[in-house]
């Protein structure tokens, strides 16, 4: 009946186009990603960011069923935010808006290559936590899974960093409160989905120490769709038009 396509970079999600994009995935902005699938197989296609299409799936399938108003916040490579208004994806002009990775908590830090200088993401992307292992005294040669291997078996230097990475998420989580007033927080992608209740439980901290007092209690929830996220996001981005 229909492809929905789940895309990095900020999507027109009207005209299926790439508007902008890191510089990870050069030749990536103007593609005219739905009209190519469309014509290759026949059918509507309808392209989105690939975390809106994760809020998406989170919404009709996952653990945002039954809630009108969600922040959705993806930690992975980077960190890729979903706004939810009324049930529906809120989009800016030609999808250039709900960054929520770029909203800025640390002003004073030092230059970020891959995005905003002082941001979320900068703070709380994979990268960020094998930073802050190495700092703690942790093996460099070890990515993510393996330091979420460790924090599970109590090594210190990788409960630190799970720690550092939760501080700058319940900062980032109190700030998108006293914005919006979301009814409830979903948090998916890979560092969620390692760490869990190790980034959570200082970022649920934080923000209640942080949150305006009404929103402080706000719950703050994983994603439910794990590993078939991503194909569930992007199929509701179909079946939702």
């Amino acid at each position: 009946e229909g492809v929905g396509i789940g895309a990095a970079g900020q999507i027109d999600p009207v005209e299926g186009v790439v508007v902008d994009a890191t510089p990870i995935l050069p030749g990536w902005p103007g593609q005219r990603l739905a009209e190519a699938f469309s014509q290759a197989l026949g059918v509507p296609a309808f392209a989105d960011n690939d975390v809106n299409a994760l809020a998406s799936g989170e919404m009709r399938f996952g653990a945002g069923k039954g809630f009108s108003h969600v922040v959705f916040l993806a930690l992975g490579t980077g960190v890729g935010g979903a706004l939810v208004h009324n049930g529906r994806l809120v989009h800016g002009p030609r999808g250039q808006g709900t960054e929520l990775g770029h909203l800025i908590i640390y002003p004073d830090a030092p230059a970020y290559d891959l995005g905003t200088r002082g941001s979320l993401e900068q703070f709380c992307c994979g990268a960020a936590l094998k930073d802050y292992f190495i700092e703690a005294g942790g093996d460099p040669s070890l990515g993510g899974p393996e330091i979420a291997r460790l924090a599970r078996l109590s090594t210190p230097a990788a409960l630190s960093a799970a720690r550092q990475v939760g501080e700058a998420l319940g900062l980032g989580l109190a700030s998108l409160a006293n914005v919006y007033g979301p009814e409830v927080f979903l948090l998916g992608g890979g560092v969620i989905d390692g760490l869990g209740d190790f980034v959570l439980e200082p970022a649920r901290k934080v923000f209640a120490s942080r949150a305006l007092p009404q929103l402080a209690r706000t719950p703050i929830l994983v994603a439910g769709l794990g590993a078939d996220a991503a194909v569930v996001g992007a199929a509701s981005l179909a079946l939702g038009r």
